[in-house]
């Protein structure tokens, strides 16, 4: 099998095991279905496969960002539209919290942060530094970069009358309003339109002490835990002001450190390293709660599974790096 193929078939299994099996939002049950595989395989993966096409075609450095968040609003914002919808089954204490506008903002806030990490960055950063010399390959020619458009086309069309469907079950229906699925839309080309307007924009950053690995695996590791925090303070009936000021700080106070540290002169592969693996950890170490608290069957034996090979691939990037390579990813 040619590289390039390998490439291709593990971003798209491995972006919906981490965004959507990993996280619990299917758990193994639900995941391995022939449906289940095909939809998410295709919308998932399909999608990110296309965001490291567009890395490769246009040389992308810290725009690729502005790839991820368009997609984390056309899965939430335009498919399954959880960013308005308050029957949305995986609100929990967040339906409705913090409405303005029509949008669920906590919510919103952090299904944008989760998708841009885990579902697409993270996935290519961990190809690519499998593969590094492929990094800047692209590797569709035109009749596949439409088959794949084609899938995530159908999915996202498929999956949003799906959503109006169920909305016949519920009391209080959700009906969509046109104004924010186009704004959705017009938010998302903006965006494309962007990433590609700074395609040869570089961040470099000459200055200031670079931290530890290991700091970077704790901010990895803490970016994650806003999303949990933020459901948590939704639970305990804290105003919606004060969780969205809590979000902003800490998203701020992350940003800041990644777009100093991450594009620092002196930043090495065990930096990414780091950052994935604390990112990824703190949902596996969610897997024995989803297990026996969520009675999601399964989960626990596919955490145990997600450590090994999270270990296996940090142990095979890091043979090929041996701290002196500075790879230019997510």
């Amino acid at each position: 099998m040619k590289t390039g193929t390998k490439i291709i078939l593990t971003l798209l299994f491995l972006s919906p095991a981490l965004g959507e099996l990993l996280s619990g939002s299917s758990p193994p049950l639900e995941f391995f279905t022939p449906f289940g595989l095909i939809t998410l395989i295709s919308f998932y993966g399909g999608s990110t496969v296309l965001i490291r096409e567009a890395r490769a075609r246009w040389n992308l450095q810290w725009s690729i960002v502005l790839l991820a968040i368009a997609y984390g609003i056309l899965e939430e914002g335009v498919m399954m539209q959880s960013f308005f919808n308050i029957n949305h089954v995986d609100l929990g204490a967040l339906s409705g919290y913090g409405m303005f506008g029509g949008i669920q903002w906590p919510w919103t806030i952090n299904l944008i942060v989760y998708h841009a990490t885990i579902s697409t960055l993270i996935p290519i950063a961990m190809v690519e530094l499998l593969w590094p010399q492929y990094t800047n390959t692209p590797l569709l020619n035109k009749k596949s970069l439409l088959v794949i458009i084609g899938a995530v086309g159908i999915d996202t069309t498929v999956f949003m009358y799906y959503v109006w469907s169920l909305q016949k079950n519920y009391l209080t229906p959700y009906v969509p309003s046109p104004v924010l699925l186009l704004g959705s839309c017009a938010v998302i080309g903006v965006l494309i339109w962007c990433a590609y307007r700074f395609r040869a924009s570089r961040l470099r950053v000459t200055t200031g002490k670079l931290l530890s690995p290991f700091s970077f695996a704790v901010v990895g590791f803490l970016l994650q835990v806003i999303i949990l925090v933020t459901g948590l303070l939704a639970s305990g009936h804290v105003p919606a002001s004060t969780t969205l000021i809590v979000q902003c700080v800490g998203l701020g106070l992350a940003g800041v450190f990644l777009g100093r540290q991450f594009f620092h002169q002196h930043r090495t592969v065990r930096h990414v390293v780091g950052f994935i693996v604390g990112s990824i950890l703190f949902w596996i170490v969610l897997t024995p709660l989803n297990e026996f608290v969520n009675k999601m069957l399964g989960m626990l034996p596919m955490g145990v599974c997600a450590l090994v090979l999270l270990l296996y691939w940090r142990m095979v990037v890091l043979r090929k790096e041996q701290g002196k390579t500075v790879v230019d990813v997510i």
